[in-house]
This record gives C-alpha cells, sequence and structure tokens, in this order.
C-alpha cells in the first residue's frame, strides 16, 4: 500500500484536542502500513464564514489552497467533536469553501473519507458522524467508509503522551486505517 497519500484532519482546532490526538495517532498507524500521512491543521488555514458576496467579490486563497492539498490526496480522515448532534462549523465552513471552487469538486470529494471522533459524552460523539457523512455521501457524493471510529469518555481514554488507553479502540483505529488503504487502492486503481 505505498504510494498513497491520506490526508488526516481535525476539526477542532483547540490546544490539546482529543480529536487531534486521535488525527495524530491514526496517522501514525497510516504511515505504519506503508503510505504517507499528510496532516492538515486547519488553523494554518483560516477562512472566512462562507457567504456569496465573499465567493464573488474576492474568494480566499487558502481556499484554493486547501483545494489543492484535497486534490492531492487519495484519500482523506476526518476526525471532529460533536457539536448539538451535527459536525462543528470549522468542518461545515471547510466543505462549503472546497465546494466552491471553480471545477473542483470531484477532485475533492470523490475519494475514500474515513471518519472518528473522540469525545468527553457516553456517545463519542456518533451523532456529529452520522450528520458529516450525511453531508459528504448525500450532498457532495463522497464514499464514506461503513465503519467508524467513536472514543466516548475521551478525557478519561488519553495518556498524557496522547496515547490511547483502551486496547479495543487501538485495535479499532488500526483497523480503520487499513480499511481505508484498501478503499484507496480500488478507488485509484493503483
Amino acid at each position: 500500500m505505498n504510494g498513497y497519500n491520506i490526508l488526516i484532519l481535525s476539526g477542532s482546532t483547540r490546544a490539546g484536542s482529543y480529536n487531534q490526538q486521535l488525527a495524530d495517532l491514526f496517522g501514525e498507524y497510516i504511515e505504519s502500513k506503508g503510505a504517507k500521512a499528510i496532516m492538515l491543521y486547519l488553523s494554518k488555514y483560516p477562512l472566512p464564514l462562507y457567504e456569496q458576496d465573499i465567493e464573488v467579490s474576492s474568494f480566499p486563497e487558502n481556499a484554493f489552497i486547501l483545494h489543492e492539498i484535497f486534490s492531492q490526496s487519495d484519500g482523506v480522515a476526518i476526525f471532529c467533536p460533536e457539536y448539538n448532534a451535527s459536525y462543528p462549523p470549522i468542518i461545515s465552513n471547510l466543505l462549503a469553501w472546497l465546494s466552491r471552487v471553480e471545477g473542483g469538486g470531484a477532485a475533492i470529494f470523490s475519494k475514500p473519507y474515513a471518519l472518528g471522533s473522540a469525545s468527553p459524552g457516553s456517545l463519542g460523539g456518533y451523532r456529529g458522524l452520522m450528520s458529516l457523512r450525511q453531508s459528504l455521501v448525500l450532498q457532495l457524493g463522497s464514499m464514506v467508509l461503513p465503519e467508524v471510529i467513536t472514543l466516548p469518555f475521551a478525557h478519561h481514554e488519553f495518556t498524557t503522551q496522547g496515547r490511547i488507553k483502551n486496547e479495543r479502540a487501538i485495535e479499532h483505529l488500526e483497523k480503520m486505517a487499513i480499511a481505508l488503504l484498501k478503499y484507496v487502492q480500488v478507488f485509484s486503481g493503483k
């Protein structure tokens, strides 16, 4: 499975984010399988709140940069918290801008996506992932892996070094990395 570029991002930009820790661990598993993990930190590419007037008058340069980063990947993994039974506004805004880059929707969304969430709640962010899945599949035409990873009670599940304590969660994260790479292999034809 060498040669694949997997874009990995967190829908949380806060310091100490459980979802960033989960994304970082996923990146390690992707690299251990011979693929390249491309870690994307959204805080480095701020975007204004999507509005059509801004799109028409001054399309943000970061939207073009992010579009190119997404275009160069063979698969994408998004780890994000749940906000009011949905996904975070930073991801919604990102998807809105990416979908508006002229002629670029297919390059962004017609590839396999993996989803995960770490949350202090008992459902581990599951409802937010289902909302994100719906947007990616029904509105943007993406192929999203059937399995997701959720890490409930995340505030108790990480060591001070950012490692997961729960062995089942560790196994599930590794299996999701393998599954994403298999889907990428089928979709890319490489």
